[in-house]
């Protein structure tokens, strides 16, 4: 069965499944833990990002989202991140300007990565305990509190879920799952640019123990021409030595 040994890490061991139930604890742990940020107002950049944004108001205007830098009119950020944009467009048209939509939203950014998590960590180790307490260990820590509660921290959830999941196709070994790895690491960078980490993160995860496979190197020529491409897209829709709004972002 294609990705068995994927789901194992070692033919030898016995194939340990996600659990619905796991994924659904972890769900509700990072729902619980951010509850409280929903009604904040919008504050720092979300001024610029979503308050003062003409771009992700206008339905016609989603296409120059990605040929600009992040930060809408004059001010500059050196960002290239068209998909944490397009995203806030999205809640702006169910939500209008309401401030919890948006937050909700990154909630449920954080719980999908969350969860993700949880499964990776079952494929790769094939404990699913272990996997269960990183995950839920993942969703509650502090460390991601700026990312989830502040609107404007989006694209770590963001490109974090597409990072887990390019690496949740990888795994599975097979044709079909190497071209959408490619594509969703392609995402993760349209959502952050530090995503373009993923093919050495891979290239650990095949090689180390308990798995080893060692898949061959032309495994990985996909991700050297998505990062191509989004170079391309990047060198030509930012503003070469553009110093960031605010630290913040």
């Amino acid at each position: 069965m294609p990705g068995a040994d994927a789901i194992a890490g070692d033919s030898s061991r016995p194939i340990v499944r996600p659990s619905a139930l796991h994924a659904a604890l972890v769900a509700a742990t990072a729902f619980a833990v951010y509850a409280n940020a929903l009604p904040n107002a919008f504050l720092w950049d979300d001024l610029f990002l979503v308050v003062g944004n003409p771009a992700i108001k206008r339905w016609d205007a989603l296409p120059a989202l990605f040929t600009s830098d992040l930060f809408p009119g004059a001010v500059r950020s050196g960002y290239y991140r068209p998909l944490q944009a397009l995203t806030y467009a999205i809640d702006y048209g169910v939500w209008g300007l309401v401030p919890a939509g948006f937050r909700l939203t990154n909630v449920a950014w954080h719980a999908a990565t969350a969860v993700l998590l949880y499964v990776a960590g079952v494929r790769v180790i094939g404990i699913a305990t272990a996997a269960l307490l990183a995950a839920l260990l993942f969703a509650v820590h502090p460390i991601h509190v700026e990312a989830v509660a502040y609107v404007a921290g989006r694209s770590d959830p963001l490109s974090a879920a597409f990072i887990l999941g390019a690496a949740l196709a990888f795994l599975r070994g097979d044709r079909t799952g190497r071209i959408a790895s490619a594509a969703l690491y392609f995402l993760a960078l349209l959502a952050r640019e530090a995503a373009l980490v993923l093919p050495l993160l891979l290239l650990l995860v095949d090689r180390l123990p308990p798995r080893s496979t060692r898949r061959p190197l032309r495994d990985y020529w996909p991700y050297l021409f998505v990062l191509a491409v989004y170079a391309a897209l990047r060198s030509a829709s930012v503003a070469p030595g553009a110093t960031p709004a605010t630290a913040a972002v």
